[in-house]
């Protein structure tokens, strides 16, 4: 059996645009790389397109852990806030089993 991703992406967009969606995703996005900055675009675009509200975080690459998990606790202390990404790859000097232990599970898009 094959699956048509994308086509199924699609029908489920045109039926999420049709629900009064009241959301707010965060997207943290670390460093420059071109290609996570294309994919954040994208997931920013479908993201508005079917009412969820977003707000970009970018930061330095050279973040450091303690500023990141700091980010990250606010994020999941913040009401207004309904789900967190911290887009991967994130760079060698971030721990991202740390990242994955502090994103609060019920924000938690990604499912880490």
């Amino acid at each position: 059996m094959r699956i048509d991703g994308r086509a199924l992406a699609v029908y489920i967009l045109k039926g999420l645009e049709k629900k009064n969606i009241s959301a707010h995703l965060a997207i943290i996005l670390i460093g420059d790389d071109p290609a996570s900055i294309a994919y954040v675009r994208q997931k920013i675009l479908k993201a508005e397109k079917v009412g969820i509200k977003t707000t970009l975080l970018n930061q330095e690459s050279g973040i450091k852990n303690q500023e990141l998990s700091e980010t990250i606790k606010q994020l999941n202390n913040d009401n207004n806030i309904h789900g967190i990404i911290v887009q991967r790859p994130l760079p060698p000097h971030i721990d991202s089993g740390l990242v994955d232990r502090l994103i609060d599970p019920k924000k938690d898009v990604d499912a880490f």
